[in-house]
C-alpha cells in the first residue's frame, strides 16, 4: 500500500512499502483523532458482538429447567480443555536431552530396534532345570519378536507364552518375577521411558534443532542491536527476525506433533472418545446461529489469508504507476490501492491507519491484553490446583471464538511490528517514512516487546485452541483440534513469509515460491483430513484456499514478467475475479457430479448395512 508521498523512496524499500505512513492528499489526509476513535471504536464492537452471542446461544436459547445440565457438561468439557493445556505444555517444554544423549552415545539413533536387552546367567552355577536363558533382538526389522533359546526356570511349570514385540520386552522383564540373585544378572536393561524416547528421537532432535536456531537468531538480534548502525544492520535483522519467528513455529508444531502422536499410543485406536472426535463426519449442516457465526469466521478467514497476496498486488501496481508518467496512470493507481486497502481493512478485521499514532495504540493494547491473559491463566490455574474449583473457570470456554477470530490479526500485528522495526534503521533513507518511527517510538524497546508478545502470544493461543476437544453435536459446523493446529499455524507461515522474505526488493520470487508451497500443503491437508465434521464445509473451504493460491500465482507472474505496466488495476482486478469464478463454477461442478454422488452411495450402502444387520438379528431371534 504505497503512499502518494513516498514515492522517492517507495523503489528502495520494495514489497515493505506498506510499512510507510499513509500521508494522502486532501480528503484522504489521516487524522489521528479519528484514528483512536476508530480504534477504540473496534474494540468496543467486538465487545457488545461477543456478548450478544454468547447471551444468545448460551442463555436465551436454552430452557430454563435445562440450564444446569448443560452447565454440567460445559464444565466438563472446560476440565478435560485444563488437562489437555497441562498435557502439551508438558510435552512441549520437556525436552529429554540426557536421555537423547544417551541414544547417541549408544549409536542406536539409527537402529531398527532400541537396543538389545540382554539376560545373562552365571556359568558356574547352571540351572538344575534348564540351560541359562539368553534374550536377545536379531538384527532384523522392530517388529521381530523377542526370541527365547528354553523357558525360564522359574516359568518351567507354565505353558510357553507367546513372544512379546520389543517395545514391551523391558515392561515383561520387570514383570516377570525376577531369577535367583546366584543365578542370574541382568547386563542391560531398557526402561519404559527410555524405550518411549528412542521411539520418538526424531521429533526430539528436530526440536533441539529448532531451539539451536532460536538462539542462533536471538545471538544475531543482539549483537545486530547492540552495534552502530552500518549498512548491512537491516538485512540482518531481517533474517534473525525470519529465521526466530520459523524457528519457534516449527518448534511447537514438532512439539504438538509428538503430542498427538503420544496420544494415540495412549489411548489406542479403539477408544470411543477419540474415535467420536476425529472420525466423526456429518454430510450436512443445521441453520443455527452457532453455524451461521462458524461460517462468518470462515469467510474472515479467507480475507485475512488473502490479505498478503493483494497487499503484494498493490505493491506491484505501485511499481507500475511509478514507471509511468501519465497522471491519469497515477490517478487510477491511488483509486485501486485505497479501493484495496479498504477490502482488507474490512474484510480481514486487520485495519491498520497507517500512522505512528495507530501503530503505538495497536502494539501496545494487543501487548497489554497479551500478558494480562498469561497472567490470569496462570493465577487461575495456580489457584484451582492449590484448591479445585476455587475460582470458576467455565468462562474460559467463551474465550475459544474470541481467539479463533484474533488469531492471524494479533500474531500479525507483532510480526509486522518487528519487521517495521528492522527497517527502522538511520542507515535506510525510508526510515523517517515508516510508520513505525517517531520521536516517542524507541527502536530497541518497541523491536523486544513485539518479539516478546508474539512468543507469548503464540504458544497461548496456539495451545489453548488446539487442547479444546469434544464431541460434536450432529450437523454442527466444529473442528478437529489437530487440525486447527495445522491450519492455523500454515496461515501463520504465509503471514511470516510475505512479512519477512524479500520484503525490501523488487522482486518475489522466493516468496511466491514459499507462499505456493504453503498453500499447496493446506489444500492437500483440507482434503486429506478433512478437518470440519461437516464435508461440505471442507468441500468449499478447499474452494476458497484455492482462490487464495491463484492470487499467490497471478502476483507472482505479474511482478516476475514486469506485466502489470501494460495492465490497468481493473484489469488486474477483472482477472483475479474470473479466475476466482472459474474455480468457484469448477468446484461447483465437482460437488454436483462425484460428492453428491459419492454422498448418496455411502447412504445406500449404510441403509444396506443396518437392514442386513437388523435381518439377520431377526433371523437369529427367530432360530432362539
Amino acid at each position: 500500500m504505497a503512499s502518494n508521498g513516498t514515492s522517492s523512496s517507495s523503489v528502495s524499500i520494495g514489497y515493505a512499502s506498506y510499512q510507510q505512513q499513509y500521508l494522502g492528499s486532501g480528503d484522504y489526509a489521516p487524522n489521528d483523532v479519528a484514528s483512536m476513535v476508530l480504534f477504540f471504536s473496534i474494540i468496543v464492537l467486538l465487545v457488545v458482538s461477543f456478548a450478544f452471542y454468547f447471551w444468545f446461544t448460551e442463555w436465551y436459547k436454552i430452557a430454563p429447567q435445562q440450564r444446569h445440565e448443560e452447565g454440567l457438561e460445559r464444565q466438563k468439557e472446560v476440565d478435560l480443555l485444563v488437562d489437555n493445556i497441562k498435557d502439551q505444555v508438558k510435552a512441549a517444554f520437556k525436552l529429554p536431552i540426557l536421555s537423547l544423549a544417551m541414544i547417541f552415545y549408544h549409536g542406536a539413533f539409527f537402529a531398527p530396534a532400541y537396543p538389545p536387552l540382554l539376560l545373562h546367567h552365571h556359568h558356574h552355577q547352571p540351572s538344575p532345570i534348564s540351560k541359562s536363558p539368553s534374550y536377545y533382538y536379531p538384527a532384523g526389522s522392530p517388529t521381530q519378536m523377542l526370541q527365547m533359546s528354553s523357558p525360564l526356570p522359574w516359568h518351567a511349570s507354565k505353558p510357553p507364552q507367546q513372544p512379546s514385540p520389543p517395545h514391551l520386552a523391558s515392561l515383561a522383564t520387570y514383570l516377570a518375577p525376577p531369577p535367583p540373585a546366584a543365578t542370574a544378572t541382568r547386563t542391560t536393561i531398557v526402561s519404559r521411558e527410555q524405550h518411549n524416547v528412542w521411539a520418538h528421537r526424531f521429533h526430539h532432535a528436530f526440536s533441539l534443532a529448532f531451539l539451536v536456531g532460536i538462539l542462533v537468531a536471538v545471538i544475531m538480534l543482539l549483537v545486530a542491536v547492540g552495534q552502530p548502525a552500518v549498512p548491512s544492520t537491516s538485512a540482518t535483522l531481517q533474517a534473525a527476525l525470519f529465521l526466530l519467528v520459523l524457528c519457534i513455529n516449527l518448534f511447537l508444531i514438532t512439539r504438538q506433533r509428538f503430542y498427538y502422536r503420544q496420544r494415540k499410543q495412549l489411548f489406542g485406536d479403539d477408544d470411543a472418545h477419540m474415535n467420536a472426535i476425529y472420525k466423526t463426519h456429518f454430510d450436512d449442516w443445521d441453520h443455527t446461529l452457532a453455524n451461521w457465526i462458524q461460517l462468518a469466521i470462515l469467510v474472515i478467514e479467507f480475507f485475512q489469508l488473502l490479505t498478503f497476496p493483494l497487499r503484494d498486488l498493490i505493491t506491484v501496481n505501485s511499481f507500475a504507476s511509478s514507471a509511468s508518467t501519465a497522471s491519469s496512470s497515477s490517478s487510477s493507481s491511488s483509486s485501486f490501492s485505497r479501493f484495496m486497502s479498504l477490502l482488507l481493512n474490512a474484510g480481514g478485521l486487520m485495519p491498520d491507519m497507517r500512522t505512528p499514532v495507530w501503530y503505538t495504540y495497536t502494539l501496545w493494547s494487543t501487548f497489554i491484553v497479551t500478558a494480562i491473559s498469561l497472567l490470569v491463566a496462570i493465577l487461575v490455574h495456580g489457584l484451582n490446583t492449590w484448591q479445585p474449583y476455587k475460582v470458576p473457570n467455565r468462562w474460559v470456554r467463551w474465550c475459544l471464538p474470541v481467539a479463533t477470530l484474533l488469531y492471524i490479526p494479533v500474531l500479525t500485528t507483532f510480526v509486522s511490528s518487528a519487521a517495521c522495526q528492522s527497517l527502522n534503521v538511520a542507515t535506510n533513507d525510508y526510515a523517517p517514512t515508516l510508520r513505525c518511527h517517531a520521536d516517542n517510538i524507541s527502536q530497541q524497546l518497541y523491536l523486544w516487546m513485539s518479539l516478546i508478545g508474539y512468543v507469548i502470544a503464540y504458544f497461548l493461543m496456539t495451545m489453548f485452541l488446539t487442547s479444546y476437544e469434544r464431541i460434536p453435536l450432529r450437523n454442527e459446523i466444529a473442528f478437529k483440534s489437530i487440525s486447527v493446529a495445522f491450519i492455523k499455524n500454515m496461515g501463520l507461515l504465509l503471514a511470516i513469509v510475505f512479512l519477512l522474505v524479500e520484503s525490501t526488493t523488487n522482486k518475489n520470487r522466493l516468496r511466491a515460491i514459499l507462499s505456493i508451497i504453503i498453500l499447496l500443503t493446506m489444500i492437500c491437508y483440507n482434503i486429506k483430513t478433512r478437518p470440519c465434521y461437516v464435508d461440505k464445509v471442507n468441500f468449499f473451504r478447499t474452494a476458497s484456499f484455492s482462490c487464495i493460491l491463484w492470487t499467490s500465482v497471478l502476483v507472482a507472474i505479474l511482478s516476475d514478467t514486469n506485466a502489470a505496466q501494460n495492465l490497468s488495476p481493473l484489469t488486474v482486478i477483472c482477472v483475479i475475479v474470473g479466475g476466482w469464478i472459474l474455480i468457484i463454477l469448477l468446484f461447483i461442478a465437482l460437488y454436483c457430479i462425484y460428492y453428491r454422488t459419492s454422498t448418496k452411495a455411502s447412504t445406500a450402502s449404510t441403509h444396506g448395512d443396518s437392514s442386513s444387520t437388523s435381518s439377520s438379528s431377526s433371523a437369529s431371534i427367530d432360530c432362539t
